[in-house]
């Protein structure tokens, strides 16, 4: 009788509890087949270059397979310049070589206008829209504009994003205005003053690739072929998926399917996430231009309180900075999204770079957080 008393409302919490998970989480369950999957490929279809460093390939069994897709690749490339990649491909997906490399773009546009300015052809500190004649400052909106640097716009300070609706870049059925009307800059309202804190921004990078172009009178995607992929498969994404490209996963995606490509307008993002190729090629790209600026490009002036617990996330150019205990810059990380594709650069003062790429968004937002652990990691341990 005893027995009975304890057994049965144990059986019936227990039901109540699955219940209640069940009907709460239902990610959790749909994930189940999915991560049994991931759990096979991880020990049995990833496959490293000869002599790659420990803990390489755990970035695509321990981040990229669990979480975010059965399909990825990881590329390292040490101080020297050797290369080391590790892959795994989905047991239905057939020969993949490209990916969309979306904001690691970033970094090249960063690159290329701090070029400019280490040539004397541009400042990094002049006004934004000293290089927009065709914007009356007397017509803003935000007087606060008439501030905005280009520093400002390589580390996400600018005040451009936020909840105003100057970013919307990615909306479906709404035109971006940069790069087509440059006269809304006049009605633009910045989040925030200019310089005292991050707001990530696609249009700020969007009015980079103008500014290159007005300097150099070369054409955003003209300049960057002939400067940076010239010799490479390395091109411009322009819509629809390539014979080449793996079968994005959307399953985790709440806002996008796999059809976005029919309506994105990519050559608005091509300075901000516009990238598509193989990403040892790219990582191969980023260690020639790269590693010999990257002390400069992971050391330009940080907003106030930065490195102090005052401010979560703080840039030097389009790179989030991961600072050691004594506030002392580690690596320089740049993630990239776009639906279906999530992807990792990152490098380091010492010239090494990390390229990681997978064919699908995370499960959960927190996951992005943690593969940024994760390369952080593997970067001390490799380096050390």
């Amino acid at each position: 009788m005893i027995k009975r008393l304890v057994l049965y409302p144990t059986i019936l919490v227990g039901l109540v509890l699955f219940v209640h998970f069940w009907l709460t989480q239902p990610l959790f369950w749909k994930s189940i087949p999915y991560r049994l999957q991931a759990y096979k490929l991880a020990f049995t279809q990833v496959k490293c270059d000869p002599g790659a460093p420990a803990g390489l390939a755990d970035l695509l069994k321990y981040q990229a397979l669990p979480n975010f897709s059965l399909t990825g690749q990881v590329v390292y490339i040490n101080r020297s310049g050797k290369r080391f990649s590790c892959s795994v491909v989905a047991e239905d997906d057939g020969a993949v070589a490209r990916y969309r490399l979306a904001s690691m773009t970033k970094a090249v546009t960063a690159h290329a206008i701090l070029s400019l300015a280490n040539t004397e052809q541009l400042d990094l500190d002049s006004q934004l829209l000293s290089y927009f004649p065709e914007v009356d400052p007397g017509k803003l909106r935000d007087p606060k504009l008439k501030a905005v640097t280009l520093a400002e716009l390589l580390n996400h300070s600018s005040g451009f994003g936020g909840p105003y609706g100057s970013d919307n870049m990615v909306k479906q059925g709404e035109t971006p205005w940069c790069p087509h009307d440059f006269s809304r800059l006049e009605s633009i309202r910045l989040a925030g003053v200019p310089g005292t804190n991050h707001v990530y921004s696609n249009v700020a990078y969007c009015l980079l690739g103008e500014v290159l172009a007005r300097v150099t009178g070369v054409p955003y995607r003209d300049y960057i072929r002939s400067h940076y992929l010239d010799g490479t498969s390395l091109e411009f994404v322009d819509g629809g998926y390539l014979p080449d490209e793996p079968a994005y996963d959307f399953r985790n995606e709440r806002r996008f399917e796999a059809s976005y490509v029919d309506w994105l307008d990519f050559q608005a993002l091509s300075p901000a996430a516009g990238l598509i190729g193989r990403p040892s090629e790219f990582a191969d790209m980023v260690w020639e231009h790269l590693h010999g600026d990257a002390a400069q490009m992971l050391s330009a002036p940080l907003v106030p309180g930065c490195g102090k617990d005052l401010i979560e996330r703080c840039y030097s150019m389009n790179f989030e900075l991961v600072l050691d205990e004594s506030s002392k810059v580690a690596t320089g990380i740049q993630q990239g999204y776009l639906p279906g594709a999530s992807s990792l650069l990152a490098i380091t003062e010492k010239g090494e770079v990390l390229v990681w790429v997978s064919a699908g968004a995370p499960w959960l937002f927190d996951y992005k957080r943690q593969l940024n652990f994760a390369v952080q990691s593997f970067l001390a341990s490799s380096s050390s």
